[in-house]
């Protein structure tokens, strides 16, 4: 919608709500704003050629942008006129308003009345099938039950319970995930039904695929209460299982923006005093000081106290640090926390035992402060008595942090063999542009000497390689989707019957044993072939993934009716656009390299100058996700 539409629609009603608020005496005739105000917000976006839908997007872009509760009248009222219109995801948002009591009336009366127009409104979008619809629905009807001061229900009651558990599975099955978890919590507490845990874990699982984080850390939570209870009795199997799930539900639930799950993933990674094996059997990860400092920080930036009482105390320690952290640096981010920390306990108000909780964080966080400062202090005397020597400029130079990432990279295979390959492509791309603008043979023998030594090189440390690959196989059998199953076992055999023949080829040459020359074209054009068939299911594999996710992409752009809400949907807008970035690079990675078994095996005609160009691509690609794993991404 363009920004002048935008501001003409709030001064429109802006101008009605100064004048006559909401009106009606009953369900029928209850209206938020006037005809009057509802005619002249359609014919501007008339005018501007908008849809309904966008003036649904307009209101949920001012919820939450803005905290003013006196501006919540305003998207009330947007979203009832877009909801006369037709729109019914704009329809819920405004009876969610209501429910919630952000859009309270002049009186009494017409509050009433107006809640039970927002009841009305839940029942015609749930008998439409509309997912949320329904979940309000059944709210509605347990919030009577749950409102009564009687401790057992009665006959008429429990149908009305079973009524909103049928409402919340059908919300469940129309796509809203909360209702799996709520009808989770439900049977697990066993709150107005009678309880059943395994029904309850069910539920949460159902949540969960379905993307609710609430869900996720709900089986999170059981599952590492239960490998705590296995690992204290001593049954590590058992244990090292349940950890492992309640580390990937944990994961997820933070990956999908829920706090408290980033907090757990940093007190899974915390390293302790027992050996690895033992740590990844109590909290299903291996011991890590720099996730649990990343998790920790996450987590704090929301202001979430026991998280950000962990980042501090972890930044005083200098534990977890990476390569481009500075204990100064560490020190004035653990003293920005610390003090944040002091700042939230003086105004927020809380019961007694929260109350003490919270000021025991508090003079810890006062005691920080005071260790900081004793450590500056410290480090200032020490360079005093160093008599102000200045540091060489070639140390600089050695000790930056830039050339750690580098030799940190270079540490690892993978970044040695990638470096190489871009090495040896680029000679093959030189090589043929030397022999097309007729250079001399030397130049030509120079680089073709390059690449071919290059290549060898390289198949020697592969040797061994495709048990890897046949593991990976194994491993992929147990994958749940059938497609990403097929694909990746395919893949995965294909990379391992192709290095096993590219291991024969390096015995070809090195000398270390000659085959005879059509033997030897043979073993080359099956390598290619191999190749080109795990090339093939990955990039299968890649379309597949691309799909699913512009389809979660598509459900995800569907605007909240509240803030916090409208916060994990920007956060999963976020993991999706990431998780649909490296699908498309890994594509892209793949296609380029499928250029050179596809004319080895005669599927295209190409030259070495646009195989060589295509595997510089291709290999670049290679050393920037594997310089992520190694350095992590850019800031």
């Amino acid at each position: 919608m363009p920004r002048d539409a935008a501001e003409q629609i709030i001064r429109i009603i802006l101008h009605a709500q100064e004048h006559q608020g909401p009106t009606g005496n009953t369900v029928d005739t209850f209206s938020v704003c006037s005809h009057e105000c509802e005619l002249q917000v359609t014919k501007v976006l008339a005018r501007a050629e908008a849809h309904t839908s966008s003036l649904r997007k307009l209101a949920s872009t001012i919820l939450q942008a803005v905290r003013d509760t006196r501006r919540l009248p305003i998207v009330a009222c947007m979203y009832f006129v877009a909801y006369h219109q037709g729109d019914d995801d704009a329809g819920f948002s405004w009876a969610t308003m209501v429910m919630e009591g952000l859009v309270p009336t002049s009186s009494k009366e017409l509050d009433a009345i107006q809640a039970q127009a927002a009841a009305a409104t839940y029942s015609h979008l749930a008998s439409k099938g509309h997912g949320q619809a329904q979940f309000g629905m059944g709210r509605l009807v347990l919030a009577k039950i749950t409102s009564k001061t009687d401790e057992q229900p009665n006959d008429e009651e429990i149908k009305q319970v079973q009524m909103a558990v049928d409402l919340w599975q059908r919300a469940g099955r129309n796509g809203y995930a909360e209702a799996w978890f709520e009808l989770g919590q439900l049977y697990y507490t066993g709150q107005l039904v009678r309880q059943d845990k395994s029904r309850a874990l069910t539920y949460f699982e159902h949540g969960a695929r379905g993307g609710s984080a609430q869900a996720s850390h709900a089986l999170g939570t059981i599952y590492a209460e239960r490998a705590q209870s296995s690992a204290d009795s001593l049954f590590m199997d058992e244990a090292t299982t349940l950890s492992a799930l309640a580390a990937r539900y944990f994961l997820q639930a933070a990956q999908n923006g829920h706090i408290p799950s980033a907090y757990n993933m940093g007190h899974l990674y915390l390293c302790r005093d027992i050996p690895s094996k033992e740590h990844k059997s109590r909290y299903g990860v291996l011991p890590d000081d720099r996730n649990a400092r990343e998790w920790f920080a996450a987590a704090s930036s929301k202001l979430f106290l026991p998280a950000m009482m962990n980042y501090s105390a972890m930044l005083l320690e200098g534990r977890g640090a990476g390569d481009m952290d500075t204990r100064e640096a560490d020190l004035d981010e653990a003293q920005r926390v610390y003090t944040r920390v002091i700042h939230t306990g003086s105004r927020v108000a809380m019961g007694k035992s929260a109350q003490e909780s919270m000021e025991r964080m508090t003079e810890t966080a006062r005691r920080g402060l005071r260790l900081i400062e004793e450590q500056r202090q410290s480090a200032k005397a020490k360079d005093s008595s160093r008599g102000g020597e200045a540091s060489p400029q070639m140390q600089q130079i050695v000790m930056h942090p830039y050339v750690s990432q580098v030799l940190k990279f270079w540490s690892t295979t993978v970044g040695r063999d990638k470096t190489s390959r871009v090495v040896q492509y680029l000679a093959r791309f030189l090589a043929w542009y030397y022999v097309s603008v007729g250079a001399p043979k030397e130049t030509v023998m120079r680089f073709s000497s390059i690449k071919s030594n290059i290549a060898l090189s390289r198949k020697l440390f592969r040797i061994g390689k495709f048990l890897e690959h046949f593991q990976a196989a194994l491993k992929a059998v147990a994958t749940p989707d059938p497609v990403l199953k097929v694909t990746a076992v395919g893949r995965q055999l294909g990379y391992a019957c192709y290095l096993i023949l590219d291991a024969l080829q390096w015995i070809h040459g090195a000398k270390a044993y000659a085959f005879q020359k059509e033997t030897y074209q043979k073993i080359a054009k099956n390598a290619a072939r191999f190749w080109l068939i795990g090339l093939t299911f990955s990039l299968i594999s890649g379309a597949y993934k691309s799909y699913h996710l512009l389809q979660r992409n598509k459900h995800a752009k569907a605007p909240r009716a509240t803030a916090e809400k409208e916060a994990e949907r920007r956060v999963e807008l976020h993991q999706i656009a990431a998780e649909t970035k490296a699908v498309r690079l890994q594509m892209l990675q793949d296609l380029c390299d499928w250029l050179n078994p596809g004319t080895s095996t005669g599927w295209l005609n190409l030259n070495d100058g646009v195989i060589g160009l295509a595997g510089v691509l291709s290999s670049s690609l290679g050393i920037r996700s594997q310089w992520i794993k190694v350095n992590g991404a850019a800031k």
